[in-house]
């Protein structure tokens, strides 16, 4: 490829039952990642990923090793064909540990297990905060809960960040922005009664400029202070796994900037659980990188949408399927 290009690694919500059946049933290199990260986690992720059903697939502590292990045999059938060069990686949340292995500096085994621990600590914090607020329900017929998660459309960053700090100290209870996604698409996830409280406000508080809510179907509040008991189990688990020195740089979602060391990368995985993803701003430190092409490498095409948001002059292709992973085998790569 002529252009410089960059690797793209989805994060959850991109998942689907079936994903990555044609290529674990088409390509060597791809079976033997689902093998591997089988065997680690003692998960049958082939049947999780192909035959579901989504309530099993969706679980926190089945997802996260399953959508790892999928991307990584997604890449692992490209890179077995090209010569892969790529200008940087860079992984939406849970789509870093994807990336990191498309960079060598993570072995499968070690991404499926982190995974793993990961998704089952985050599904734990997150169940501690919904027995509490259960309990309150009960106690209070009169109060519901929302997701605890959100989408805020239409505004910029800082009116976003503004509804966090208002909306904290009125309730007192933790809310923060989870996801810089892209222009005017700002996550922010917390207490379900906080996002319950931002939703009103943004919706009657003129501060806030007539900003759209939309709360998200998702199992937990993921990066925000919530999930400080996840990061420190995580934490313990890094201390036990080598991180060799990427072939290329990658994008970190804690800093927005190019990681080149490998000593970096544990201390980021860790902050990562409990800090804001920084998308727009990592894709736009692309963009000063040179990078002219992006191809998302998972189910789905969430990474492409936001990077046509975020700047209609990159190219973006997406690899979902075996269909699409020949169709850009050839127009892209000339393979």
């Amino acid at each position: 490829m002529d252009k410089k290009f960059a690797l793209l690694f989805p994060g959850q919500g991109s998942q689907i039952v079936g994903m990555g059946a044609d290529f674990f049933q088409t390509f060597k290199e791809s079976a033997l990642v689902f093998e591997e990260a089988s065997d680690v986690t003692h998960l049958n992720l082939k049947k999780i990923c192909f035959d579901g059903p989504i309530e099993l697939l969706t679980k926190t502590s089945n997802l996260q090793p399953a959508l790892f292990t999928v991307e990584c045999a997604i890449f692992s059938a490209l890179n077995h064909r090209v010569d892969l060069k790529p200008l940087f990686a860079a992984g939406h949340s849970l789509g870093e540990y994807a990336a990191l292995y498309s960079t060598g500096s993570l072995k499968v085994s070690d991404g499926a297990t982190l995974t793993a621990i990961r998704g089952k600590a985050m599904q734990e914090a997150a169940d501690v905060m919904f027995a509490e607020a259960k309990k309150e329900e009960n106690e209070n017929s009169s109060v519901t809960f929302l997701s605890p998660m959100c989408a805020v459309l239409g505004v910029e960053n800082q009116i976003v960040e503004k509804l966090c700090v208002k909306t904290k100290e009125l309730t007192k209870l933790p809310i923060s922005p989870a996801n810089y996604n892209a222009p005017g698409q700002v996550v922010i996830a917390g207490h379900p009664r906080a996002i319950e409280k931002a939703c009103a406000l943004a919706k009657t508080d003129p501060e806030f400029g007539g900003a759209k809510t939309i709360p998200l179907q998702v199992s937990a509040p993921f990066h925000c202070e919530i999930m400080k008991p996840a990061e420190l189990v995580l934490s313990d688990a890094l201390e036990k796994v080598h991180f060799t020195q990427p072939r290329f740089p990658i994008l970190s979602n804690v800093t927005a900037n190019a990681v080149h060391e490998s000593t970096d990368f544990s201390d980021l995985l860790t902050s990562q659980v409990t800090s804001a993803v920084r998308w727009e701003q990592s894709m736009r430190t692309g963009v000063t990188m040179g990078v002219e092409i992006v191809l998302e490498l998972g189910p789905g095409k969430v990474l492409a949408g936001l990077q046509k948001r975020i700047d209609k002059n990159i190219q973006t292709f997406n690899i979902a399927s075996v269909e699409q992973f020949d169709k850009i085998l050839k127009e892209v790569f000339h393979a």
